[in-house]
């Protein structure tokens, strides 16, 4: 483990210099990351053209750990950010994370807003009525970062997808 304050500080300019990138694959069965477990389903699985549908994430922070929130309230916390990506003929919306807690760390002089246990982020989706009919996927990234009460782990990127058939 490293010191939060450390972590920071070198995550900032391992991220500027481009140096901070470690993917593993997520599909839509669950796949295992160091600290998080990630579950991706859509709902529905077929979509007709010009119909609406949601990609639903269930991440898993393992017992004793936390990853910060989209928004952590302190500029020195690394944020989770889900990008998502899809076909043409297929809009992402913006993606929805749960209320995030506020917690106490050493070395900080406010709260940072943190994820812990299950967190159910869901992405809606519009499928255009021009869309080509067929198999396709829908995913994208997830970058977090965890820690635990006294330090963090260096962030991390997951890459999901799941398959959706348009009608």
């Amino acid at each position: 483990m490293i010191h939060r304050k450390h972590v920071l500080a070198w995550a900032a300019g391992a991220a500027l210099a481009g140096l901070v990138s470690l993917p593993a694959l997520v599909t839509a069965q669950a796949e295992e990351a160091p600290l998080l477990k990630v579950k991706v389903a859509v709902a529905p699985t077929t979509v007709a053209r010009g119909g609406k549908g949601v990609m639903k994430m269930t991440l898993q922070v393992k017992e004793g750990f936390h990853i910060n929130a989209v928004e952590p309230g302190n500029e020195y916390a690394i944020p989770t950010v889900l990008k998502g990506k899809a076909p043409a003929g297929v809009t992402l919306g913006k993606p929805v994370f749960p209320k995030a807690t506020p917690i106490n760390m050493p070395g900080f002089d406010t709260p940072i807003n943190v994820y812990s246990g299950t967190v159910e982020v869901t992405v809606p989706f519009t499928v255009s009525a021009k869309a080509t009919p067929g198999k396709t996927t829908l995913g994208g990234t997830l970058r977090y970062q965890g820690c635990d009460d006294t330090s963090c782990l260096p962030p991390q990127s997951l890459t999901f997808s799941a398959p959706i058939t348009v009608k």
